[in-house]
């Protein structure tokens, strides 16, 4: 699962869709059914945008994607572990690719 911040700070030099999608990766984590890397789940996207503006809507501070198009929300950065992100962290967005 590929984790993202929400980010706040110092957005004064960034055009209007740069501020609104602003993220700082985290990190790839593994991300067993039985031991979740996120609980909450968001919803069906298409793209990396609509999983931030999912999270940010409802107060998260981090979103995970799974699979490329699951969003998954949490308030902590994931107890499970980190993982080679060229290895498990390759999946594209279904808009993307």
């Amino acid at each position: 699962m590929k984790i993202l911040k929400n980010q706040n700070n110092n957005l004064d030099n960034l055009s209007p869709f740069e501020k609104k999608y602003q993220s700082l990766y985290v990190g790839c984590y593994s991300d067993d059914p039985t031991n979740p890397s996120m609980d909450t789940f968001l919803g069906q996207i298409s793209n990396i945008s609509e999983c931030i503006d999912m999270g940010r809507d409802q107060d998260f501070k981090y979103v995970g994607i799974r699979e490329g198009n699951q969003c998954f929300a949490s308030n902590t950065i994931p107890q499970t572990q980190s993982v080679n992100r060229a290895q498990y962290c390759n999946v594209g967005c279904d808009d993307i690719g």
